[in-house]
């Protein structure tokens, strides 16, 4: 099979393997919108980046050192996503860009005149978790600031590392992480207090508290949790992460070892090394694929889905912090040429938007696959950017007037 892309974005076809090994063609293309002032306060035009087409992301970025930052980017490599990630990069601004204590930021995804996803968080400026006299925490009045990085590391979670302090080279005295979010702020492991003070670390005793939070509920003072000792598989660290008290809460990529995503990615067992390796295990849930927060996961849109952010972009892009973008209804398809001459328009399949806020882009990942026993000679990759236009017609031939298939390129 040849594969043809007939579009200036950046495509790739690529083998994987299905339950049972056998390999099958994933077609995933990368189309890129810069986003423009438009003539209605807060309304944003789509302009496509055909003249400098954004790259396929052909492994994670990350936003700082790799595996100990948050994902800015995940691979586009994935076989499958049975749902659309929605995902924000970028900041939360302060309204009018006036440095406030603390706001709310918004998104909504809509889709066919229906509400496809509606969020929001809240979104304060640094603060910290004070331990009182007697006993229990406080919670120090944020100061204020004029934006936020959506990354996790500014929700709650967090790490608790207490080193050999006579060989360093040897295991840590303690190294756990908050299985939901080991990047974040206001979680610590309850034997973290002891041995950090065995160990002479220098600990005051305050912890950092979240900037961003589910908007119906605040955090007043941190989570001390205790886990058990030794290794934990991915179940029993979501039956430790069901106790804590508080849920991490972003609009970016969640990380692909974290509780709940690591539950979908099956079990690695000796059982699944003796009978399964090097494939898939068999209780592997296609949602691991999925990067974005649970509700931020939708059913695959429409080519016109329509976006509006709250506080969520740079003042000069909004209309009292609110701006909005409808995308042009252009569709990515595939044109099969099948060996026995017949034609069949396959339209991809949007399942992973990225609205990056920084750059004023949005990034939309389009995949789609099939078997690969059906009898195709060559797939092409073609863009229609007509809404209204079929992706194949008929038109008749000059010479010899019979109707002869055609596709927009």
């Amino acid at each position: 099979m040849e594969f043809r892309n007939l579009t200036p974005f950046d495509a790739l076809c690529f083998s994987a393997l299905d339950i049972e090994g056998d390999e099958y063609p994933v077609i995933v293309a990368k189309v890129g919108y810069r986003l423009v002032l438009g003539d209605k306060p807060g309304e944003l035009i789509a302009k496509v980046m055909d003249a400098e087409p954004i790259s396929l992301c052909m492994g994670d970025e990350y936003w700082g050192e790799t595996g100990r930052s948050s994902v800015k980017r995940e691979s586009d490599l994935a076989p499958f996503k049975p749902k659309c990630d929605v995902i924000i990069n970028g900041n939360a601004y302060a309204p009018n860009g006036e440095a406030a204590q603390q706001w709310a930021a918004k998104l909504k995804v809509s889709d066919a005149e229906q509400t496809r996803l509606e969020k929001v968080v809240k979104i304060s400026g640094p603060s910290q978790f004070e331990p009182q006299l007697l006993a229990g925490w406080s919670r120090s009045n944020p100061l204020p600031v004029s934006t936020v990085p959506l990354r996790w590391e500014y929700a709650f979670g967090g790490a608790s590392l207490v080193p050999d302090p006579n060989n360093p080279t040897q295991p840590p005295w303690l190294n756990e992480v908050c299985f939901t979010n080991p990047l974040g702020c206001g979680w610590r492991e309850a034997r973290y207090k002891s041995l950090a003070k065995k160990a002479e670390l220098d600990v005051d005793g305050i912890i950092k508290a979240p900037q961003i939070e589910a908007s119906d509920s605040s955090i007043h003072q941190p989570d001390i949790a205790r886990h058990p000792s030794g290794a934990l598989a991915a179940p029993e660290m979501a039956t430790v992460a069901a106790n804590y008290a508080h849920s991490p809460v972003g609009l970016g990529v969640v990380g692909r070892a974290w509780t709940p995503r690591i539950q979908c990615a099956g079990t690695y067992d000796a059982g699944w090394l003796a009978q399964r390796h090097p494939l898939s295990p068999n209780d592997l849930d296609t949602h691991y694929w999925n990067g974005a927060p649970e509700d931020q996961q939708i059913d695959y849109p429409s080519p016109n889905v329509a976006l509006a952010l709250w506080n969520l972009a740079p003042v000069q892009y909004t209309s009292q912090g609110y701006c909005q973008v409808q995308l042009p209804g252009h569709r990515p398809f595939l044109l099969l040429r099948m060996e026995d001459g017949a034609l069949y328009p396959c339209p991809m399949l949007t399942d992973t938007i990225i609205v990056d806020t920084d750059t004023m882009q949005i990034e939309l990942t389009h995949r789609i696959s099939f078997s690969a026993e059906l009898a195709v000679r060559v797939v092409e990759l073609r863009f229609e950017t007509d809404p209204d236009a079929p992706l194949l017609s008929f038109e008749a031939d000059s010479q010899t007037h019979m109707p002869k298939h055609t596709a927009k390129t």
